[in-house]
C-alpha cells in the first residue's frame, strides 16, 4: 500500500481554519501601496530575527510532505467546533461538536485510521480548535500513530484593552453563554475556573497531553484591532492610524 500521510487542517471563519495532515504506511490588502522592501530592511535592524536553518538532504530523510494527504475542514459554527446545543425559543442549533465528530468519522473511513503520522493544525479560530480538540484527535487514532498538534495564531489572550476593559473576554463570554459550552469544555479547567476562562487557550494548554506546537506573532494584528484597541475601547479613534498601519505606531 502506498505510504499515506494525513494532515488535517481545521478552518475557522471567524478568527480562520483547522487542518490535519496524516501519513500512513511509511499590501496588507488595504490602504495605499507600501514600500515593504524598505520597511523590512528597517525592521531587520531593530527586531530580533530567528535565523534560517537549512536541513541538508531533507528530501532523502523524508522531512517534507510529498506523500502526505492534506484535509481542510471549514467551519462556521462560531465556537471552534465545540458547541452542541440549541435555543428552543429562537430554534437556533449549535452543532460544531457534532460536525467535528461526523467529519472525523468520515476521514477515518477513508483511510485516516491507517495513518502512521498525523498532524492537526489550524489558524486563528482554527488554531483554537486545534487546541480544544488536540487530545480528542489523538484518541481517534491507533496508539501506534504519531500524533501532534499545531496552533497557528490561536493564542487569544485574556487581556485588558486600552480602556481598561476586557473586550475579548466579553466576546468569548457571549459565545460560551449563547452556545451553552459550559458542559463541553475541559472539566480539568472548569473545576477551578469559570467557563469563559476555560475557552482561553492560556488556561488549557498545560493540561494537553498530546505534543502541541504553539506559533503566535508577538503583535497579532487581529488581537490588536479587536482585543487591545477595538472601537468600543477607543471611541476617539486614537489607535486608528496604528491599527491600520503598524509602522505608524509609536511608543505611547
Amino acid at each position: 500500500m502506498r505510504s499515506v500521510l494525513v494532515w488535517i487542517a481545521v478552518v475557522v471563519c471567524l478568527l480562520c481554519s483547522v487542518a490535519a495532515v496524516v501519513q500512513s504506511g511509511s499590501s496588507d490588502g488595504f490602504g495605499k501601496p507600501r514600500d515593504t522592501e524598505t520597511e523590512y530592511k528597517l525592521m531587520a535592524h531593530s527586531v530580533p530575527m530567528v535565523p534560517l536553518t537549512l536541513i541538508q538532504g531533507a528530501d532523502s530523510k523524508g522531512a517534507d510532505f510529498f506523500n502526505w494527504n492534506r484535509i481542510k475542514l471549514r467551519y462556521c459554527d462560531g465556537a471552534s467546533f465545540s458547541g452542541d446545543s440549541h435555543d428552543e425559543s429562537s430554534q437556533l442549533f449549535y452543532r460544531g461538536q457534532r460536525i467535528w465528530q461526523v467529519a472525523m468519522e468520515e476521514f477515518l473511513s477513508l483511510g485516516m485510521k491507517q495513518a502512521n503520522q498525523a498532524l492537526l493544525s489550524g489558524c486563528s479560530a482554527g488554531g483554537l480548535a486545534s487546541i480544544l480538540h488536540c487530545d480528542e484527535f489523538r484518541e481517534l487514532l491507533p496508539s501506534s500513530t504519531k500524533v501532534k498538534c499545531l496552533s497557528d495564531a490561536g493564542m487569544f489572550l485574556d487581556s485588558v484593552d486600552v480602556s481598561g476593559g476586557h473586550s475579548l473576554r466579553n466576546m468569548f463570554q457571549g459565545v460560551v453563554t449563547v452556545q451553552n459550552l459550559q458542559k463541553d469544555l475541559s472539566s480539568s479547567c472548569t473545576n477551578h475556573l469559570d467557563p469563559t476562562s476555560c475557552f482561553f487557550p492560556q488556561n488549557l494548554v498545560s493540561d494537553i497531553k498530546t505534543p502541541m506546537f504553539l506559533l503566535n506573532t508577538a503583535y497579532d494584528s487581529w488581537q490588536i484591532q479587536e482585543s487591545l484597541a477595538p472601537p468600543t475601547a477607543d471611541p476617539g479613534g486614537i489607535w486608528k492610524a496604528c491599527k491600520s498601519d503598524h509602522s505608524r505606531c509609536n511608543s505611547s
